[in-house]
Formats: C-alpha cells, sequence, structure tokens
C-alpha cells in the first residue's frame, strides 16, 4: 500500500478505532496500546482491502477487533492463572473486597455523570485532571469540582450500605 493512502486510512479511522477500543475497555492506556497495534499491524499487511475493494474503515476495524479479541485472551489466561494459585485462606478477604466493589461501583453509578466521569478518571483509571479535561472538553477546574462533591456523595451513599 502507498505511504500516502494509509496516512490517509489512518487520519480518518484514528480516532473512531480509540473510541471504539476504549467504549470496550474503559480504560484509555489499554485502548492507546490497541489502537497503536491496529495501525501497525494494519500498516504491515495493507494489501488485503486494496487488493479485493474492501472500504477502508471496515478492513481496519476489522483488525481492531481481533486485536481486541486478543488482548482479552491474553487477559483472561492470566486470570485464569491467578485464580489457580490463590491461597484458600485468603478467598474469604477477597470475597469481602469483591463485595465492597461491586457496592462502590454501584454508588458511583449514582452519582451525576460529571462526577461519576471525573471520579472514574481520577481514582479508578488513576489520571491526571489535565488528561480528563483534555479527553472531554471539560476544565480541570470544573472536573475537581465534580469530583470532591462527587465523593461527598458517594460517603454519603456508602455510610448506609457499610
Amino acid at each position: 500500500m502507498k505511504k500516502e493512502v494509509f496516512e490517509q486510512v489512518y487520519k480518518d479511522n484514528v480516532d473512531k478505532v480509540q473510541k471504539y477500543l476504549y467504549h470496550k475497555t474503559r480504560n484509555s492506556a489499554v485502548a492507546e496500546d490497541l489502537t497503536s497495534e491496529t495501525f501497525m499491524r494494519g500498516f504491515a499487511s495493507s494489501g488485503p482491502f486494496q487488493d479485493r475493494g474492501i472500504d477502508p474503515s471496515r478492513w481496519i476495524f476489522r483488525i481492531a477487533y481481533s486485536r481486541l479479541v486478543d488482548h482479552y485472551r491474553v487477559r483472561q489466561a492470566i486470570s485464569t492463572e491467578r485464580i489457580e494459585i490463590v491461597n484458600p485462606e485468603t478467598t474469604g478477604e477477597i470475597a469481602e473486597r469483591n463485595a465492597m466493589a461491586l457496592k462502590v461501583r454501584e454508588a458511583v453509578n449514582q452519582l451525576k455523570p460529571e462526577q461519576r466521569l471525573a471520579i472514574t478518571g481520577r481514582y479508578f483509571e488513576s489520571k491526571r485532571y489535565k488528561q480528563i479535561a483534555l479527553e472531554t472538553g471539560r476544565s480541570s477546574g470544573s472536573l475537581r469540582i465534580a469530583a470532591l462533591r462527587g465523593l461527598d456523595r458517594l460517603k454519603e451513599i456508602l455510610e448506609d450500605k457499610i
């Protein structure tokens, strides 16, 4: 494939592919990695869509889907290995932690959308407010305020459940 053609495919699709992968993984770092892998793999094997007249967007999304499936296969294999080596004495602690995590997730889902966005990005995805602001188009100050208010609201919600 000519470099110029692939550059155009990249420009037309990189944001769409990254949003798709973020939506599926809920992790911006993983989505970025998978997006990079998608386009590297696409560049390496770019002949199929030109030779067969396949739409470039469909072709690149097929590669993205394949990378996503591979990602979850590897992740599942790692999870399976971890399950096998868990100490039976700690399973009660793990169950307690999982129950608490479920309560926190449910409480976060009760927050206003901006509060949920700020808290999820900052505390669950370990992003800085500036990064969240760039991704969402909101100011970092408004995200900080939303996070503080959301944390106060979470305390209220979780006091009843704990």
